[in-house]
């Protein structure tokens, strides 16, 4: 391991100190410093003694790896020196020879006066007073300046030190790799590809299932579904949710009601809303009828054995046995019912009811009175709702109502609907004693407090609101108090869903999030699923192991388990290659950005950049950019990262898939790539044709025993087996097509063999199969439906959820034509759920935007559902019709507003295109500037943007769309992360062309600029250009010419992508900006690279001041408007900004690590000693230190606050334990309060204090759970605690603001919450950042923050209003934002950017709140 030093000149130098080591350390090989963090060094460090022969000591730094652990693990003694490991003499040669082979860095002292050189003696002690130690006049001296001694000097002789002739400039180094660590541990997991990384893809699904008896209340379900659902949808939408509310029984008829069948499927909507719900779950309605009993769907045939002995009338025992039939392949074995149904499949209702009343006798004398068989649905699902393990009894709302004097009414034909009545026109006293049984166990299961007890008179006909007042008025109270119920279970279970969701919220952008989510889960899931091709699987492994520069390509027939096979890579790469390795795997058309090939490139830059780097590279959506990015992404890899791509899906072009002719074929070093193709790609894929023989592996024929496995596990999953015969047909059918698909297809349609079905046949493929499957399906539940379902699903961009299925099929006029009785009351839910629950064994389902949305589970299946009811062009055009209805309509009236509309802002324009002339559609969508800031605010704006350059390419003579698409693709990182930033995009990339004369020949362009400049939801105005300007496009090109400059474009990165793209840099020429004291007009600028220090105009953006030749300044503080303190390396120096000129340098030299200090009033600065166990007041004019305040012997202070009023300081002690927060009065200089708590400890450098001194907080954490981070706020005018805030989460930044009574802090999952100091209870928690923010900036009325990540990992500033919670403002420039300053008035922000020496000014608008638009 190399060393790292420093040479200390025998003339003794105020510019080294025992400090001096710190600002001069070389870094170590391997290791480059990251962003944010101190640089990784070599654990040693020489200092010489001087100039020509030296004594060298070689001091230990440390023997871990990392020699500059975090604060907390630090030496809490300030400047300790390192314990000696060696003494040496070497002379200066021998030390530069030293240098030369092992790496290290000498640094030189400054030039001396030769006066002061022999007046002063080696080994002359420095003075141990900061304030009388003096900084030399002399200017610091070249960093390639080095001390040597000639070859041709005599031994001995002592040369003066001679500055080296300048050497040509290294080339600039290559920016080194993210660090990883800056992440979570499972957020590496997900960006390295490992499947074992947690995953939170839960649906923001809000689910409730209504339990009653169908007859008796139709009248408050009618209440539920036309007021209440509303009235829920709108308000979770607006929290971004979705909500349902399942009411199987709505719509249909009595023998429905009756049947065991639809009981069953009734049952699994219950549990799917049991198991997917966030909120509430349950809706009770208990009226006074029980309901008739129903025959049991299986018995066991012990309880079988037992009826048929109990049973003496021999046409019984037939009836028994012709309609339960001993099923064996059910698991376990039970007598089964069987449906009674005609030749075309549909159910005679009357028959049924018959048999049903017959059965019920036969059951009734054979069973006892109490038997579980025999129960009504109501009895049947309350009883599954209260026995399933995921029921929570403070999610589950219920109602009572009792009709009084029905009893006296029982000849009313209407009676009957709402109560037991015997067939002789009694009571039925034992229905009425089972229901009264079950409100009493619903009390005790749910508490009688939260159920909603009504009494209403009868009136004759039911509940009839129109004839009887105090009907009207129950109903009304039921819609008041259930909407009252279930909005307060809502918000509640909400809450408590994003106080979890924020311990797991990932810190890079959502999109990317959520697809690295999905790959994570998928491969999860899917990995298990892997069998038979283990062979193959080690010929990967082998292949990846030796490091070859080709790509490997598996292909395979569709079905065969390529899917599985990739997600089994995922799980071995880190066995394969090691711990460190990358994977970064994409299924193509399984994420929600894979619909053209610059979303793909797009979603692989996103990871590839945080992985290898620079976070800050700007990206753009054009495709010869994004594949520069790519190819220079690969190029990055290290041995310490490797990378293997992994891609496999659909490759054949066009919509949903690519050609890859941007992948190399010739991979860089330490990258491995496998795609996995169906074997039919390989003669349509030109980059496939390209690659060499020895690149391709094939999956070979899968094994017909392999395929049984995966049988028996589907009829396992439905609790069904096979007979030996029918078993023996499965095999032969697997035996002639052995593909994983077919054997799961098959399995699922043998789930409906009984054991006594005879003869038994399977399809031969999978066609076959999926025909097969859809043909039951039409039997079952229509063709017109069926066929419905499966062309809006195919035609559906992304798939759709059930609740857009439903409204489609209620606006199709023919579905409820051939649907009876639907024509007015529209499609009851139960037949769209029934069927989807049938349909499920062909369609996978995600989540993405908050929606679980369905799509067919492979290209076959969806290939067979094109052909059988999409074959015509009219069929599709008439499904994409119906589909932009839907959306337009969702659109309109802003149903499910929030999370529903902005779904269908993104996929109406792809379905209109479809259906519409495209000039139509570009004016009405892409050239609308309202409509296009609505979607683009709404998500997706990489969809957007794609949707734009796709129609671009489609239409290359629209000058507008063209112009239109070259802005969206320089923004499209911008309006990724926030895309309300679209206005001011617009108006800054525009600026030129608006200027030029060729804007006429865009008059829709010219249109939108002037919306954005006068749109409310600009939320940035500046009068100077600070974005890169868009060139016009073109006036005329042929698509010829255009598809040949592309590809010359594209061909020519290929062959330099190991060359970065010019126009970025990463030198921060302004360094800082300061608000001046009292002026509200100026700011004040320092650079660390050129040594400046400026005063500028913020309305003009120019500068009135320069003021060069500061030390390396770093930090201001304002005496008044026109004097200064700057922290100039490590002195203080005071400037008049008005004569641009140096006043006075402070004695004393600060600390190197916590430079802090303030301003106590015009004539004094308070600063931390060098040694930290003091606090100087120093005279501003003299420089002498003036006061000393300490905190004892042997203490150590680690931060220093100074009020604003200069009155008040604040400072932590480090060395005693409980750390104190140690309160110091300026005015009358004596300690006034040791604040401490037993058991906690001080982060004394995570505080912040009020204007006016009068509140002080500082994080804080307990001793005995160190995980635990409170925040604790005092009053420091009388010492007590004035309140504990517990944010949940660790804490990065503070501030505090009197004016507002708010704490603001900045969290390390990059949320910032705002704190009522008055309450103590957290306001707002405000999300945006996609990494934890540093710098909090509160304007001097305390109502406006600004919030900003100096690391850059987050590029983006945000301006919030605190009281409110709503963002103003968001700013992702080009380049990243060196540094920003929010004003004293909250309206204007200043900002300097990487490589720019100007300042630019940004207005925020009027307060009207940009979330207008969100």
């Amino acid at each position: 391991m190399g060393i790292g030093c420093s040479v200390r000149s025998s003339v003794p130098s105020t510019d080294f100190g025992e400090d001096s080591h710190e600002t001069h350390r070389a870094p170590s090989s391997g290791a480059s410093p990251q962003v944010g963090q101190r640089p990784r060094l070599r654990p040693h460090r020489i200092s010489a003694t001087s100039s020509s022969s030296v004594a060298v000591t070689l001091y230990d730094l440390g023997n871990g790896e990392d020699p500059f652990p975090p604060e907390s693990q630090q030496s809490s003694h300030a400047e300790e020196t390192p314990p000696i490991v060696r003494r040496l003499t070497l002379t200066t040669v021998e030390i530069t020879s030293h240098i030369q082979t092992t790496e290290v860095t000498v640094a030189q002292p400054r030039e001396q006066s030769s006066q002061s050189a022999t007046s002063k003696q080696p080994g002359t002690q420095k003075t141990s007073q900061d304030a009388s130690v003096q900084k030399p006049t002399s200017q610091p001296q070249s960093q390639d300046a080095t001390v040597h001694q000639s070859q041709d000097s005599p031994a001995g002789v002592k040369q003066a030190a001679v500055t080296s002739p300048p050497e040509p400039r290294p080339p600039k180094l290559p920016p080194p790799l993210p660090d990883l660590r800056v992440f979570s541990e499972n957020e590496r997991k997900l960006l390295c590809g490992r499947g074992d990384a947690d995953v939170t893809l839960r649906p923001k699904l809000i689910r409730v299932y209504v339990i009653s008896c169908a007859e008796d209340s139709m009248q408050e379900r009618a209440i539920l579904r036309e007021k209440v659902s509303p009235s829920l949808k709108n308000h979770c939408g607006m929290l971004g949710y979705q909500f349902e509310l399942v009411d199987m029984y709505e719509g249909v008829s009595e023998w429905q009601v009756n049947d065991p069948e639809f009981l069953q499927a009734a049952l699994r909507e219950m549990d799917i809303c049991m198991e997917t719900s966030l909120g509430p779950q349950l809706l009770i309605l208990f009226g006074q009828k029980y309901g008739k009993l129903m025959c049991p769907t299986s018995i066991p045939p012990e309880t079988f054995d037992k009826l048929l002995a109990a049973t003496d009338n021999s046409g019984d025992k037939e009836t028994l046995c012709s309609y339960y039939r001993l099923d064996n392949n059910s698991a376990p074995p039970t007598y089964q019912l069987q449906p009674i149904r005609h030749k075309e499949g549909k159910v005679d209702s009357s028959d049924w009811l018959n048999v049903q009343d017959q059965l019920l006798r036969i059951l009734k004398e054979g069973l006892d009175e109490e038997s579980s068989l025999l129960k009504s649905a109501l009895d049947k699902q309350l009883c599954h709702a209260f026995s399933h393990p995921k029921l929570q009894a403070g999610q589950v709302a219920w109602f009572t109502r009792r009709l009084l004097q029905l009893e006296a009414h029982l000849s009313d034909p209407q009676a009957q609907h709402f109560l037991d009545i015997l067939p002789g026109g009694a009571v039925n006293t034992a229905a009425q004693q089972r229901l009264q049984s079950l409100v009493e166990r619903t009390t005790s299961q749910l508490s009688e407090a939260t159920c909603m007890a009504n009494n209403i008179p009868w009136e004759g006909g039911g509940i009839d609101p129109g004839a009887n007042p105090a009907h009207q008025e129950y109903l009304d109270c039921l819609q008041t108090r259930c909407q009252a119920d279930l909005t307060a279970m809502v918000d509640r279970a909400v809450t408590e869903a994003q106080a979890e969701g924020q311990d797991h919220r990932p810190r890079f952008g959502k999109n990317l999030s959520l697809e690295l989510q999905q790959q994570a889960d998928f491969c999860r899931t899917t990995s298990p699923t892997f069998h038979g091709h283990d062979k193959l699987l080690n010929a990967i492994g082998s292949h990846l192991r030796a490091e070859n520069t080709l790509p490997l390509v598996v292909h395979g027939a569709d079905g065969c388990g390529k899917s599985a096979l990739a997600a089994k890579i995922v799980e071995l790469v880190p066995e394969w290659r090691t711990e460190q390795a990358v994977c970064v795997y994409r299924a193509v058309r399984l994420g929600p950005s894979h619909h053209s090939e610059e979303q793909l490139l797009w979603s692989l830059g996103e990871q590839l950049r945080l992985l290898y780097g620079p976070c800050t590279r700007k990206m753009q959506m054009e495709m010869g950019s994004l594949v520069q990015d790519f190819q220079y992404f690969l190029s990055r890899a290290t041995p310490d990262r490797p990378l293997l791509l992994l891609l496999e899906g659909q490759l054949q072009g066009g919509e949903g898939g690519t050609s890859l002719s941007w992948l190399p074929t010739s991979l860089p070093p330490n990258v491995s790539m496998v795609l996995i193709v169906k074997t039919t790609d390989m003669e349509t894929a030109p980059f496939l044709k390209s690659l060499p023989p020895d690149c391709f592996m094939e999956m070979s024929t899968f094994p017909p025993e392999e395929c049984m496995t995966i049988a028996d596990q589907h009829l396992k999953k439905n609790q069904r087996t096979l007979s030996p015969n029918q078993r023996e047909a499965f095999q032969a059918a697997i035996e002639k097509c052995p593909l994983p698909l077919y054997a799961s297809i098959a399995a699922q349609l043998s789930t409906v063999w009984r054991s006594d079905d005879g003869d038994v046949a399977l399809p031969p493929d999978v066609v076959g199969s999926v025909n097969s499957m859809l043909d039951g399906l039409e039997v079952k539940h229509g063709a017109e439906l069926v066929s419905a379902v499966a062309r809006y699903i195919t035609v559906a961009r992304h798939g759709l959820n059930e609740s857009a299925l439903l409204e489609l099929l209620q606006q199709n006029s023919e579905v409820l034509r051939l649907n009876k009785g639907t024509e007015l009351h529209g499609l009851p839910q139960s037949i769209i759920l029934r069927l989807l629950r049938d349909i499920t064994p062909l369609l996978s389902a995600r989540v993405q935007d908050s929606m679980v949305l369905r799509t067919w589970r492979s290209h076959s299946i969806a290939d067979v559902v094109v052909r059988r009811y999409l074959g015509t062009k009219d069929a599709v055009r008439t499904a994409h019709v119906h589909l932009k209805e839907f959306y337009s309509k969702m659109v309109a009236t802003e149903q499910d507003a929030g999370l529903y509309t902005h779904w269908c802002l993104l996929e109406l324009p792809y379905h209109t295109f479809q259906t519409e002339p495209h000039r139509k559609a570009i004016a009405d969508f892409f050239l609308n500037f309202d409509r296009l800031c609505r979607a683009l605010v709404a998500g997706n704006a990489v969809q957007i943007v794609s949707d734009v350059n796709m129609a671009a390419r489609a239409n290359p003579d629209n000058g507008d769309l063209c112009l239109l698409s070259a802005v969206l693709q320089e923004s499209a990182a911008a309006l990724s992360y926030d895309g309300r930033q679209f206005c001011v995009h617009v108006v800054e990339r525009l600026v030129d062309v608006m200027k030029s004369a060729s804007k006429d020949r865009f008059p829709a362009m010219c249109n939108m600029f002037r919306s954005a400049c006068g749109s409310a939801h600009r939320q940035f105005t500046t009068s100077k250009v600070f974005l890169k300007q868009v060139a016009a496009p073109p006036s005329s090109s042929s698509e010829k010419s255009r598809k040949r400059i592309a590809f010359e474009k594209v061909e020519g990165e290929k062959e330099g992508n190991d060359v970065e793209p010019g126009g970025e840099t990463d030198c921060d020429v302004l360094t800082g900006l300061f608000a001046v004291k009292d002026d509200p007009d100026h700011v004040i600028s320092v650079s660390m690279a050129t040594g400046e220090i400026r005063l500028w105009d913020v309305n003009t953006q120019t500068s009135v001041q320069v003021i060069p030749g500061a030390d390396q300044p770093r930090q201001v503080c304002c005496i008044d408007a026109r004097h200064i303190v700057v922290l100039c390396n490590r002195q203080l120096q005071v400037y008049d900004l008005e004569a641009g000129k140096l006043e006075t340098t402070l004695k004393g030299i600060m600390n190197a690590t916590m430079p802090y200090f303030g301003i106590h009033d015009s004539d004094h600065v308070v600063a931390l000693s060098r040694n930290r166990m003091y606090v100087n007041v120093i005279n501003v004019t003299s420089g002498d230190v003036v006061s000393t305040f300490k905190a004892g012997e042997d203490r150590f202070l680690n931060s220093l606050l100074i009020s604003s009023n200069g009155e008040t300081v604040v400072c932590g002690d480090e060395t005693q334990k409980p750390s104190p927060l140690l309160v110091w009065d300026l005015i009358n200089r004596k300690l006034v309060h040791d604040l401490r708590i037993m058991g906690h400890e001080f982060n004394a450098r995570l505080s912040a204090i009020t204007n006016n001194g009068k509140y002080v907080a500082s994080c804080c954490k307990e001793l005995i759970d160190p995980d635990v981070c409170l925040v604790i706020v005092y009053d420091l005018k009388t010492g007590q605690l004035f309140k504990k805030l517990k944010p949940g989460t660790a804490v990065v930044s503070l501030a505090l603001s009197e004016e507002s009574m708010s704490a603001v802090l900045g969290c390390e999952n990059g949320l910032v919450q705002v704190w009522d100091l008055m309450t103590g209870a957290c306001r707002h928690v405000l999300d945006g950042h996609t990494h934890p923010v540093d710098t909090l900036q509160l304007a001097a009325e305390g109502r406006r923050c600004l919030t900003f990540d100096p690391s850059h990992h987050d590029v983006s500033i945000r301006v919030w209003d605190i009281v409110e919670g709503q963002c103003l403002a968001v700013l992702t420039p080009d380049q990243p934002i060196s540094c920003c300053q929010l004003m004293a008035d909250g309206e204007r922000v200043v900002i300097g950017l990487q490589g720019r020496d100007d300042i630019i000014t940004l207005e925020l608008q009027s307060s009207t709140s940009s979330n207008q638009l969100a």
